[in-house]
């Protein structure tokens, strides 16, 4: 405090104080619940996933229970179910991204954060090297292969994730989004 004629000047203070509490206060998580049911197909089959996320917008993470039920889309037999687990982190973009990998086939989902909303493809599984993450091992395969089509000496018919008969610009936009995702098997 310092004297100014008799008057003590209390604001300096008293604005380091607040300052200095603001800054040690505790921060509170801000969480969100997020229920996905999304209905895909691709080649003859037909991908259902659902269940509920939590969003920690602090933490940064993106965890809960995620179903996928795949069907023939024709005879509607069952050929895939399981419920996984789902904790993965997310960078400052608000968007989590996890593939649900099963078979060769692989359903990618986005998880906006900030809108709740979420988006789901269901294509061949992108994690070509089968170790549960979309990184540059897959990418290193899918340039390998990329501009070869069915026949041809080095097409790689994994890489082509659109199932097309060809590897290319569709094939790496599929794994483009779905770069650092983590893989569920």
């Amino acid at each position: 405090m310092v004297d100014n004629g008799g008057k003590m000047l209390k604001t300096p203070t008293l604005a380091a104080t607040l300052l200095a509490l603001a800054i040690l206060a505790p921060v509170h998580a801000t969480t969100q619940t997020i229920t996905i049911f999304k209905t895909v197909s691709f080649d003859g089959i037909t991908a259902t996933v659902s269940g509920t996320l939590t969003v920690d917008t602090t933490a940064k993470t993106l965890t809960g229970m995620i179903t996928l039920a795949v069907v023939n889309s024709t005879s509607g037999q069952t050929i895939f179910a399981m419920t996984f687990p789902i904790n993965v982190s997310f960078p400052t973009s608000n968007a989590a991204n996890f593939v649900l990998g099963f078979l060769t086939l692989a359903t990618s989902c986005n998880v906006n954060t900030t809108t709740s909303s979420s988006s789901c493809i269901l294509t061949k599984n992108p994690d070509l090297n089968f170790n549960g993450k979309v990184d540059i091992s897959d990418v290193s395969a899918l340039g390998a292969a990329f501009a070869t089509t069915a026949g041809s000496t080095k097409f790689n018919p994994a890489a082509d994730l659109n199932n097309d008969g060809r590897v290319d610009i569709l094939d790496a936009s599929v794994m483009g989004a779905d770069w650092q995702a983590s893989v569920f098997y």
